[in-house]
């Protein structure tokens, strides 16, 4: 497993010229010793990454390197299944920091899995070799942009605005409420600065918001609900 993630980097490293190939007549300097701190590509890549609580927030998707041969950033897949459905998010390779427990290492970030799920996403351009900024377009072409009336756990109605740019704001009971939002899977998902979820989906001819409180799964029975009307 060592030796192809290495192998894997030098390919991709030789194919976007970070490295450049050497002529047949040229040598190499070869190395006696090697930094006592080093760590190899399999120590970071494909390895979950937790945080301070040691809570999983998702795992090494891909390593950056600039023109140098540095690592710069990594990218940290969040959510999904089996890698499929992730959130994409950068996070500076210094940023990381390894950690070990009854003889083994793991990854850890001072970040939790909600803060990440409302930085910037990014998805892979084959064509361009490149990390790009996920497109937002869809906030606005889904018909989830707007103001929703929605109801607490006590009955009590507030209003959801969800703008085009994909941050989201209320205010409940007068509790000012932020966060960001996005379409997954023909719902709304909202993640919440103070660790909440709420959901907009359509059933049958109505809206339904489903709200979840922290750590809470989304696939499970949620805090609360209430019908959601788009009121603007």
């Amino acid at each position: 497993m060592k030796k192809l993630a290495s192998a894997t980097v030098l390919v991709i490293a030789l194919a976007v010229g970070i490295i450049p190939p050497l002529a047949a007549e040229e040598g190499i300097e070869t190395l006696k010793t090697l930094p006592g701190d080093s760590l190899t590509v399999s120590d970071i890549y494909q390895q979950d990454v937790s945080d301070e609580q040691d809570k999983k927030i998702g795992s090494i998707k891909d390593i950056l390197l600039d023109r140098g041969g540095q690592v710069t950033a990594v990218i940290v897949g969040i959510g999904g299944l089996l890698g499929v459905g992730t959130t994409d998010v950068a996070v500076p390779f210094k940023a990381l920091r390894v950690k070990e427990k009854d003889a083994k290492r793991y990854l850890v970030l001072n970040a939790t899995k909600e803060m990440l799920e409302g930085a910037t996403s990014f998805t892979y351009d084959r064509d361009k070799h490149q990390w790009l900024a996920a497109e937002k377009e869809t906030h606005a072409a889904n018909g989830f942009a707007g103001v929703w009336k929605v109801k607490d756990s006590e009955g009590n109605p507030f209003e959801i605005t969800l703008s085009a740019d994909g941050s989201a704001k209320a205010d409940r009971a007068g509790e000012g409420m932020s966060g960001n939002w996005k379409e997954e899977g023909g719902a709304t998902v909202i993640k919440w600065d103070s660790g909440w979820t709420t959901k907009i989906a359509k059933e049958g001819n109505t809206y339904k918001k489903t709200a979840f409180d922290k750590g809470m799964p989304l696939d499970g029975p949620p805090t609360n609900s209430s019908d959601a009307e788009k009121v603007e």
